[in-house]
């Protein structure tokens, strides 16, 4: 194999490695870059979302508010006009942009004598405290003429620093009031501010609003679509640029990417016009750390690359292995790096979906269980009936019961009528909702009772007193069963009374067979008109529903009823028993149910119940439904179901919204904390690692056994060809794996030592062939051999039997080899002994060693020879016996063959061979050679040829020296042969005759 340089290849090698790590490196930058993109529009999008949610003056300027009393309470009013302008500087408000006036044990400190009685009585409204009475009459409307048609004064009263809209006149529009006279005993303790909305613009919102988020203006703005001026934009945009572009689109609502010149701007659209815009700046993001060992992965490539020398580039077996080994496992290894992160993102992405899917079921089943408390609540009411039902004596036992279901708060009224629609039980025009809360501790009661005032509540006289005054101490079953019995919803009583005097008499008439009179048709009229009903008579409705649960009114008012008839033994109804009670009373005796007994919840879910409903309690905390008011307003029809990530406790929590069927007023959460989440994808990670590092185990083992059982002994194998063709037959192989590969060892250790003797064979027959010229007279023979193996089966010699006289002998052994060695030698002792018998013409030493070789081989092996006896006279009488015809060359340059046919000894027994006479000129050579020259192949599988060796041996001729003669026939053939070996022996012998120098 000729040499070629192998740094190149190294070279070649490292090139496509480094390419490679430069291909990896950029498909993880720009997947690392992407992602980076995607969050920070994501994050983006959230923001502008929380910006537009409190585009609001109330939410913007509630907390400055508040932050201006925190600074002027206890001050005089002049440091507080000071103060203030400050104030209203730092917040781009204008001197006139608000009325602010300051109290001290209330009374005014900053307004004229004329106006002091008006804001001493504004305030005097507002500070009710949770008991806040009606206003009626002029009373009310002194307010709403204070406050330039405020007829949304109710929004202030008792609810001191929360910025409310009172009126949408452009003049006091806004009010927020603070009064805190036992925290502060001197100075201002007390302070009311109306705000013009004349004075406002959404600029100034906006910017107040960038403050209190911490935002720059120089990365966040927003645009008035209707009034560009009135906009801040980051510098290098223009709002004028923006707003028409902008309002040519057709897009009402969401999220869209602009580019305005290089600049690329997120731009959330909404319907009223307000524009919120975020300039897009992506962070740049360094290459991956561990890039540095990619490159290190190829450093010893790269030192071999400048170390090595020129030498061939061979890959062997054990290499190719390693590297298709190492390939293989590597691959698997890449295929997971590239996609690891995409992997754990899918299935994070796919445990949030399952996760959400199993919060929606959860919501869906806790909504839909409601129904089952209906159940247990009808036989609560029935067994109710059953002990005044025939039994009239047991009247107070069943006004005792009803009392003990009241405070179980089963009902919100219990109404029982007799015949003459009077009423034989106390009862509450008060609902439930209301007085139940007498049995929670103040600030529970308070912080209901501030909700129902924001929900718009205005309680009846003795309401909020009942609740506030009402303690452990002081609790009277009788006030609580009949709290407020002949105010308000007197209408509702007295249609009451007569709806359950209509069904008694319905009853026992019937029982008579006699017909309803005039009084129940006007009874039904009536009700139905209370009812909205016009498809039916809703006193027929309520009789055919006697016992059983039935609905009246709708949304707020919705009551869900039970009404039975009780009657004496002979079956006449004496009384109509009515229970009436809000939808709000029996879902928040399931939710309390529910939120009691959080042991039972599915692990690491909890719960959360928002109604925005008045008296419909959130759970768990009364304030529920302002913590999750985003959430509350993204619930509307005809949304139902919602699921996102939410912070709750500053953890990151995936929460499933869902607005009950069986329980409309509210709206459901369920959330899952994220970690459990991350959990399951760290749980799922260490089981892939397991398995990785399993699998990494195995494949080391594999390794392990692949090099202990396949590499290393192939290598040692390796080193016995090496030594083989070294030559160096005392090598030993030495391999001790018990298998096939011992089995091998020992086999090339045989040979190698078969290897030896042949080495002493191939001694012996270079001892057997002359290794000289042998001259006689005036001839001279020489040979020249190269075995395709150690030994060979080609022959030549010369013998002298007398001065002046040559017997010169060619022969080729068929095959090569050991055997035909073994034949060669024969061969020679037996010439040998032949000629010394005195035998020296061809054809008689042939028709001998035939007959030697037929009777001791058999015909085992043949061998072709060519032989001569040339006398002092220069006659030459030769012999073929199948070998190649030799060709003569004569002094004048000329050649011709010898051409004599024969058969190979040990073929057949003859007699007497064919011999040939030749008078040799006075110069001339004689060319034998065997088969093996002109057999020679080459990669093109063509063979020598005589035609290319005649004209070889006639461009030589006769002149050259023995040694230029032979090199040159051996240089040409294994030109020709290229890298083809040799399939025989290779053999030239010369015969030169020179008669002139005897």
């Amino acid at each position: 194999m000729r040499a070629n340089d192998t740094r190149p290849v190294y070279w070649l090698i490292l090139l496509l490695g480094v390419t490679l790590n430069l291909i990896v490196i950029s498909f993880f930058h720009e997947r690392n870059e992407k992602r980076e993109h995607q969050t920070t529009r994501h994050n983006s999008e959230a923001l502008l979302e929380k910006m537009y949610a409190s585009f609001r003056f109330e939410k913007v300027f509630d907390r400055e508010f508040n932050a201006l009393f925190s600074d002027v309470a206890g001050k005089t009013a002049s440091e507080a006009a000071s103060l203030a302008r400050i104030w209203l500087h730092s917040h781009g408000m204008a001197s006139d942009a608000c009325e602010i006036v300051y109290f001290s044990d209330k009374a005014p400190l900053n307004v004229s004598p004329e106006s002091a009685d008006d804001w001493k009585f504004l305030l005097s409204r507002f500070d009710t405290g949770l008991i806040r009475p009606r206003l009626e009459g002029e009373t009310k409307n002194r307010m709403i003429r204070l406050l330039n048609g405020g007829v949304g004064f109710p929004r202030l009263e008792g609810k001191p620093g929360m910025v409310q809209k009172v009126t949408i006149a452009k003049d006091r529009t806004y009010g927020i009031w603070f009064s805190e006279p036992e925290k502060f005993k001197t100075g201002i303790n007390a302070m009311i501010v109306l705000i013009h909305d004349r004075k406002l613009t959404d600029r100034l919102i906006a910017q107040n609003l960038f403050a209190r988020l911490g935002l720059s203006t120089a990365e966040f703005g927003y645009v008035n679509l209707f009034n560009p001026e009135d906009s801040v934009v980051p510098a290098g945009l223009n709002p004028y640029v923006i707003a028409p572009r902008i309002s040519g689109m057709d897009i009402k609502s969401g999220c869209e990417y602009l580019t305005f010149g290089d600049r690329e701007v997120l731009v959330s659209f909404k319907p009223d016009g307000r524009i919120l815009l975020a300039l897009m700046n992506y962070k740049k993001l360094p290459a991956p750390f561990w890039s540095l060992a990619l490159f290190l992965f190829w450093l010893p490539l790269w030192l071999k690359a400048r170390q090595t020398a020129q030498t061939s580039l061979r890959l062997s077996l054990t290499s190719l292995i390693s590297f298709v080994f190492v390939i293989s496992m590597a691959l698997p290894v890449l295929a997971v790096g590239f996609y690891w992160n995409l992997f754990i993102d899918s299935r994070r992405e796919s445990a949030k979906i399952e996760t959400a899917s199993r919060l929606e079921k959860l919501l869906i089943q806790l909504d839909a269980n409601f129904t089952e408390d209906f159940r247990i609540i009808r036989k609560k009411y029935v067994d109710l009936v059953n002990i005044l039902d025939k039994k009239p004596e047991n009247l107070q036992e069943f006004i005792d019961q009803s009392l003990r279901l009241e405070l179980q708060f089963l009902f919100d009224t219990c109404l029982l009528i007799d015949g003459e629609g009077k009423f034989a039980r106390p009862y509450a025009a008060s609902g439930m909702q209301v007085r139940r809360l007498v049995f929670y501790d103040m600030a529970h009661r308070a912080e209901v009772c501030r909700q129902a005032f924001a929900d718009g509540w205005i309680p009846f006289d003795l309401e909020a007193e009942y609740v506030f005054n009402t303690t452990p101490e002081n609790f009277d079953m009788n006030e609580f069963a009949s709290l407020m019995p002949s105010q308000g919803r007197t209408a509702y009583t007295s249609l009451t009374s007569f709806t359950g005097k209509d069904l008694i008499n319905r009853h026992n008439n019937a029982l008579l067979g006699a017909g309803a009179g005039s009084k129940e048709e006007v009874s039904s009229m009536v009700m139905s008109s209370f009812l909205d009903s016009e498809d039916e008579n809703s006193v027929s409705r309520i009789q055919q529903n006697l016992g059983e649960f039935f609905e009246l009114g709708f949304d707020v008012n919705q009551s869900i009823n039970f009404v039975e008839l009780i009657k004496d033994r002979s079956g006449k109804a004496i009384y109509c028993l009515i229970l009436f009670s809000g939808n709000y009373n029996f879902t928040r005796n399931y939710l309390e149910k529910i939120f009691r007994d959080k042991g039972k919840w599915p692990e690491n879910v909890s719960y959360m119940a928002v109604s925005p409903r008045l008296f419909n309690v959130s759970f768990p905390a009364v304030d529920m439904r302002m913590r999750m008011q985003r959430l509350v307003s993204i619930m509307q029809p005809p949304k139902n179901l919602h699921v996102e990530e939410h912070l709750i406790n500053g953890k990151p929590h995936l929460l499933c919204a869902y607005v009950g069927k069986k329980m409309p007023a509210y709206i459901f959460f369920a959330a899952m904390s994220l970690e459990s989440v991350d959990k399951q994808l760290a749980n799922l990670e260490n089981r892939l690692l397991t398995a990785a590092l399993i699998v990494m185990i195995a494949v080391l083992f594999v390794y392990i056994r692949l090099v202990r059982g396949v590499i290393r002994p192939a290598r040692l194998i390796m080193s016995g060809v090496h030594a083989m063709e070294a030559h160096d037959h005392s090598h030993k192989i030495v391999i001790e794996t018990g298998d096939e590969w011992q089995q091998l060892a020992e086999t090339f250790n045989n040979a190698l030592e078969g290897m030896k003797e042949l080495e002493v064979a191939h001694f012996v027959q270079t001892c057997i062939l002359p290794s000289s010229d042998i001259c006689s007279g005036s001839a001279r023979f020489a040979g020249r051999t190269v075995p395709a193996d150690d030994v060979g089966g080609d022959y030549y010699d010369a013998f002298v039997p007398a001065e002046g006289e040559m017997v010169f002998i060619m022969g080729d052994v068929s095959g090569h080899s050991i055997s035909a060695a073994l034949v060669v030698s024969m061969a020679r002792a037996a010439f040998s002994g032949i000629v010394d018998l005195g035998i020296k013409m061809p054809h008689e030493i042939f028709t001998r060693m035939n007959n030697l070789m037929l009777e001791h081989l058999r015909r085992a092996k043949m061998m072709t020879c060519f032989g001569g006896h040339i006398d002092k006279n220069g006659l030459m009488t030769c012999c073929n016996a199948g070998q190649a015809f030799p060709y003569l060359i004569r002094e004048d340059g000329s050649i011709e063959a010898v051409k004599q046919i024969g058969y190979p000894l040990g073929a057949a027994r003859k007699k007497t061979l064919k011999y040939l006479e030749i008078q040799l000129p006075v110069r001339c050579r004689l060319v034998m050679f065997s088969d093996g020259v002109v057999e020679a192949m080459n990669e093109k599988d063509e063979q020598f040829g005589y035609d290319r060796l005649e004209r070889l041996v006639k461009k030589l001729g006769w002149q050259v020296s023995n040694v230029e003669f032979f090199e040159a026939v051996y240089r040409e053939v294994g030109k020709f042969s290229g890298t083809v070996p040799w399939g025989d022996d290779v053999t030239v012998a010369l015969l030169d005759y020179d008669r002139s120098k005897s």
